[in-house]
């Protein structure tokens, strides 16, 4: 059983926070049950943070890794956070 986990980290900026409602991109996520994730405001370490989940996230997509069940998820999440 292969298990995934939709999630979508962004910057804290009004773009999708001002009009979460009407916002299309909060819609997609919505229709596609993806989890939206935002950093701090004026946080730079945070924006930092995000950039390195994207770098992960696209290594990953790259590579294609299986989860075959959460905790395995879970144990690969935080094998590659700083």
């Amino acid at each position: 059983m292969v298990i995934y986990k939709k999630v979508c980290y962004a910057e804290n900026g009004t773009e999708c926070i001002a009009q979460p409602g009407n916002h299309a991109f909060v819609k997609l996520c919505k229709e596609q049950r993806i989890e939206q994730c935002f950093t701090k405001v004026k946080n730079p370490k945070s924006g930092g943070k995000a950039k390195l989940v994207v770098r992960a996230t696209m290594e990953i997509s790259h590579t294609k890794t299986e989860f075959y069940s959460s905790a395995h998820g879970k144990n690969f999440e935080t094998a590659i956070k700083p």
